[in-house]
């Protein structure tokens, strides 16, 4: 059931109301009806007052709405399953202990913002706070297995986002910038169950506490288009910003592990690389070394021979300076010589050390470069004829600089389900530029 409102005074104020009321199969009972209503106003300032021949409007704006969502089918009472165990058929339970009184997800959201338009509308500001709650998340958390279940499903925690979006830059003319949009905001967690606090313990050999390794959220993104425009050619551009957060990068984990990154080329070589040059004509000069594999993996850089340092490694050594022993038990002190490009040892590849391997997720992509011709009207029936040349992905800078784009740093769970973020696990993709063309016409 819906209906909605709309009430306007003097063409200056006007008032927006909605109301929604749901019922859900899929919820209990008594919590299957849930109703949420919204509630809109806005004051056209530049109509109330005289405002200066600049202004072209002057709105203010607040808002008050909330949005209600159910669950899956099957979630309130258990259900048996079937199998067999040798000729004899079985009956069971799931592992998830289901929730018969669950309630509907409620998600709260509240903003205001000002729009100012200036010089006959050319110039555009929109600034809007928002603050949204999520409460009655349904979700399942961890259970003791001595109750003969490993989870159960529960109403729990509120999630709320607070930010700052400036938008609508906006100027025409020769240059136009169409509608970027710069979020700023917070996820912060408020409260949740309290649960499973009796079941936490402690690995030996572990961390007392655990370590805030990054958080993938930036600190804000900016988007936007750019169109410049001369008689019958247009000029459009599609850019976007991302501004802070970090991910973790399996795929150079991986490459680092098997000694297979540039990283490990650059730091690893004694005396340091400061070319690709350098590197090639360091190849080259053995290639039964350096390049040729054994044992499916490619030799790493190291050993006991003048060339690759003097210090005592047997097999796949790193250099690390320090003191080592020889085969007659001798006791030798290797500090590098000149150029050496010394590394402590948190900056090596260890594997258990998931810093080494958390990068800043921001960067600034050139998304889309577009081309347009407005072609003459040749046949009376055919009008607004435009032909246009464009290509994607033209460029990405990342501060990460490993050769991975941080927009892939999602990863498939395949044991929970649903998308990590934050986390690249092998999801590298080839660099794809496209071009294409398209022709546009009305009759």
């Amino acid at each position: 059931m819906y209906a909605l409102g709309s009430f306007g005074f003097k063409n200056q104020l006007y008032l927006d109301l909605t109301a929604r009321n749901d019922w859900s199969s899929t919820l209990p009972e008594a919590n299957r009806s849930y109703f949420y209503p919204s509630a809109s106003l806005s004051w056209l300032a530049s109509t109330t007052f005289s405002m200066p021949s600049y202004i072209s409007l002057l709105k203010l704006r607040g808002g008050w709405a909330q949005v209600g969502n159910d669950t899956d089918p099957y979630q309130l009472y258990p259900n048996l399953g079937t199998g067999n165990w040798g000729n004899l058929v079985t009956v069971n339970l799931g592992e998830t202990l289901l929730n018969p009184t669950l309630l509907p997800e409620i998600a709260t959201s509240t903003e205001g913002g000002i729009d100012l338009n200036m010089f006959n509308n050319r110039l555009r500001f929109d600034l809007t706070y928002y603050d949204r709650a999520n409460t009655n998340q349904i979700f399942s958390v961890p259970m003791a297995p001595s109750t003969g279940y490993t989870n159960k499903n529960i109403n729990a925690g509120k999630l709320v986002s607070r930010g700052w979006e400036i938008g609508n830059i906006y100027s025409r003319g020769f240059a136009t910038v169409t509608d970027p949009d710069s979020p700023y905001y917070r996820w912060p967690i408020i409260a949740y169950d309290g649960g499973g606090g009796d079941m936490d313990w402690q690995q030996l050999g572990g961390r007392e506490n655990n370590v805030k390794v990054g958080n993938y959220n930036p600190d804000f993104m900016v988007g936007g288009q750019v169109n410049l425009s001369y008689k019958r050619f247009s000029l459009g551009l599609s850019l976007d910003w991302r501004q802070g957060g970090e991910f973790m990068s399996f795929t150079y984990r991986y490459g680092e592990s098997d000694w297979k990154s540039q990283r490990q080329i650059d730091n690893l070589i004694p005396g340091g690389l400061y070319s690709p040059d350098e590197l090639v004509a360091l190849l080259k000069s053995d290639p039964e070394k350096y390049i040729i594999p054994k044992n499916g993996n490619f030799p790493r850089v190291g050993g006991h021979t003048a060339a690759t340092g003097g210090f005592g490694a047997d097999g796949d050594g790193a250099f690390i300076p320090g003191v080592w022993e020889d085969k007659d038990g001798n006791y030798h002190e290797w500090l590098g010589g000149p150029g050496t490009k010394y590394m402590p040892i948190t900056a090596m590849y260890p594997w258990g050390f998931n810093q080494q391997v958390t990068f800043d997720a921001s960067f600034i992509k050139l998304r889309e470069v577009t081309l347009t011709y407005k072609i003459p009207t040749l046949f009376n029936s055919i009008r607004n004829a435009s032909l246009s040349l464009y290509t994607r992905n033209i460029m990405l800078w990342n501060a990460a600089k490993i050769g991975i784009d941080p927009e892939r740093a999602f990863w498939a769970d395949p044991n929970k389900g649903g998308f990590r973020q934050g986390i690249e696990r092998q999801n590298v993709m080839p660099w794809t530029i496209p071009f294409g063309f398209k022709l546009n016409f009305d009759f």
